[in-house]
């Protein structure tokens, strides 16, 4: 009892704002996180039994997600049927898991629904002025330079991106190779990558964008091979005179070869309109387009020109040129500046939703992260917002806490704020 009581001592001396309490329950040392006069869960839920001790069928495939559905049995999975994904998002739930009498939530909890989330806009919805908003940014630029002193300091960057970063994705690299073109992992502005260019190894330069700051850190360079070839597009399907895409493309490579007017061609004949003005001209690193073009294009010396079957249509490729850059790499967090006086007021005055679950989405530390639903079908779908989800301030240390309420992406689809019952959605659970 005593080394729960430290622990305890010792949380609520880093997090002033948060009262958390450790309790042993099946949330697994569950920390309470208390808004106002509610406690909300930390995390979002994740488990496998209803209240009573009986179990929820975890359900993998498509075909038994829709089966689930179509019997109207409770299900659960997690996203991408990933269990890692699971350690940060928990577990989605359908319908019927978590409108079953047996109770979703344990005991002491419940599913929060709209009138809980009308009650934290409640509490943070205060008037706004530019000098609160000022001084909040002030404060959230202190911050940001105590993140990009840690930044440069940290011997682990890709850990630092990953507990630091507000646009963290697992599904991306996190060491990416920048350029001005879209032929490396990572995009930007000639006038950034200048910037990034004369850094210092390990050194951290700070971007601002809108209500985002990104701390870009060089950790080294990679050399990129490149290839500059010049196509004309044609569309699976028959075209003037009665021709394929195959037979057209022929009969073009026979005159284009014949009387080197390939530009002319690709202005009378390409279906790729927005390559007319370039005259069909792409550099590109390897790797970047689909596999056919990229092997032609990297494969066959300069001069070579072909035709080319794709899964898109029939292109007619010349190889121009080859080159190689270095290109610099970096490790990026991204933070989001979020004011007290922004809480979003989409939620007020939609008494028709008052009974209808409304199902929250954070990380364990309150920031906000890519999320996903298991549609009804089964499939799996990434959006940025799902159903709600809240971010922290910036200013971390301060008792100040911010709290940002986001609805559906959709947000003048109204059926899009109810919960289907054959989704798969998260669920952050109320105290009772």
């Amino acid at each position: 009892m005593k080394t729960v009581s430290n622990l305890t001592q010792t949380l609520s001396n880093t997090f002033l704002f948060f009262i958390l309490t450790i309790t042993f329950s099946p949330f697994n040392f569950a920390q309470e996180v208390q808004i106002g006069n509610q406690i909300w869960h930390e995390r979002n839920l994740d488990v496998t039994n209803f209240r009573n001790g009986d179990e929820i069928p975890e359900v993998k495939t498509g075909e038994e997600w829709a089966r689930a559905t179509e019997n109207e049995q409770p299900a659960w999975c997690y996203y991408e049927n990933d269990s890692l994904r699971g350690q940060k998002r928990g577990k989605l739930y359908n319908w019927y898991a978590v409108n079953d009498k047996r109770g979703l939530a344990p005991k002491g909890w419940r599913v929060p629904k709209l009138f809980d989330f009308q009650v934290l806009y409640a509490f943070y919805d205060v008037a706004s002025s530019p000098e609160k908003e000022e001084a909040q940014f002030e404060k959230a630029m202190l911050f940001i330079e105590r993140l990009k002193s840690d930044f440069e300091n940290t011997k682990n960057d890709s850990l630092f991106a990953y507990h630091h970063s507000d646009y963290f994705d697992i599904d991306n690299p996190v060491t990416k190779s920048v350029s001005s073109s879209f032929e490396t992992t990572a995009y930007y502005s000639q006038e950034k990558v200048d910037k990034i260019n004369g850094l210092e190894m390990g050194e951290v330069m700070q971007f601002e964008e809108n209500n985002k700051i990104s701390l870009v850190k060089l950790v080294g360079f990679k050399e990129f091979n490149f290839v500059k070839v010049r196509s004309l597009y044609l569309k699976d399907e028959i075209h003037t005179g009665g021709k394929t895409s195959i037979e057209l493309a022929d009969s073009l490579l026979k005159v284009i070869l014949k009387e080197d007017n390939f530009s002319e061609m690709i202005e009378q004949f390409s279906d790729d309109k927005s390559a007319i003005e370039s005259g069909g001209e792409y550099e590109f690193g390897r790797g970047v387009m689909i596999k056919p073009f990229n092997d032609f294009s990297f494969n066959n010396t300069v001069g070579t020109i072909d035709t080319l079957t794709t899964v898109y249509g029939m292109y007619i490729v010349e190889v121009l040129n080859k080159s190689s850059k270095v290109t610099p790499k970096v490790v990026e967090v991204e933070k989001i500046i979020v004011k007290k006086t922004t809480v979003a007021h989409l939620l007020k005055d939609k008494n028709q939703w008052k009974d209808v679950p409304i199902y929250l989405d954070s990380d364990n530390n309150f920031k906000a992260i890519l999320s996903g639903i298991r549609l009804a079908g089964g499939e799996f779908l990434k959006i940025d917002e799902v159903s709600a989800f809240w971010t922290k301030s910036l200013d971390e240390e301060n008792d100040d806490l911010a709290l940002t309420l986001y609805l559906l992406m959709y947000l003048d689809d109204t059926q899009q704020r109810s919960f289907e019952k054959g989704y798969g959605i998260p669920v952050r659970c109320i105290k009772n």
